[in-house]
């Protein structure tokens, strides 16, 4: 992971559609395996705790590139300010299905980004963590608050790696919802077009 750069700095470099995404929830939710096993397609059991927020990218395919923030899950983190959620695209919420404090810890993420999200011009999903442990929270509990908050929901496992690209293909599918995004999509498509005949 690395240390926080403005999206606007790749923004030169790159035909796709930057969008970006947080990650929140409890402190050993499995934030940081998740995302590691989506970019790099690993997992390693002695990942260093998150403190405050750090930041990766993925080319998630030909369109779109995800700058995904991650998030210290530590109480004394969980009051994140409106410049954190500035320009947000999409919010994954991440319980572990093994942990019952990390699923009623959500609740709290929810007020947080209510609270300073943008929630008209950002889409969220929620992910169940941990699915290679033994389950205590319900895949029914899970769902029905998914279903409360309007959200898509998908289990995966960091440590195999099970649903992770799946999920993260479902986030790219929810952005392609908002407006913002599509135009851009449209824009770059138009920008790439014009350079191309440029070279004739």
């Amino acid at each position: 992971m690395h240390n926080y750069i403005p999206i606007s700095v790749f923004k030169h470099v790159t035909k796709h559609q930057m969008s970006k995404v947080v990650i929140i929830g409890n402190y050993g939710s499995g934030k940081t395996s998740l995302l590691n096993r989506y970019v790099s397609d690993n997992f390693n059991p002695d990942v260093p705790v998150t403190i405050g927020v750090e930041f990766t990218h993925k080319e998630h395919d030909e369109e779109t590139k995800l700058i995904l923030w991650d998030t210290a899950g530590q109480e004394r983190f969980q009051s994140m300010n409106t410049s954190f959620y500035h320009g947000v695209h999409a919010v994954i919420f991440v319980y572990d299905v093994s942990n019952m404090e990390s699923f009623y810890g959500l609740n709290q993420w929810m007020r947080n980004y209510r609270a300073c999200g943008n929630m008209d011009k950002s889409v969220a999903i929620l992910l169940g963590n941990k699915i290679d442990l033994e389950r205590v929270v319900s895949k029914e509990d899970a769902l029905g608050w998914a279903a409360k908050h309007k959200m898509c929901y998908e289990e995966v496992s960091a440590y195999t790696g099970e649903n992770v690209r799946n999920a993260f293909s479902m986030i790219v599918r929810q952005l392609d919802t908002l407006p913002e995004v599509r135009e851009n999509k449209q824009r770059l498509k138009e920008n790439l077009s014009k350079s191309d005949r440029c070279c004739y």
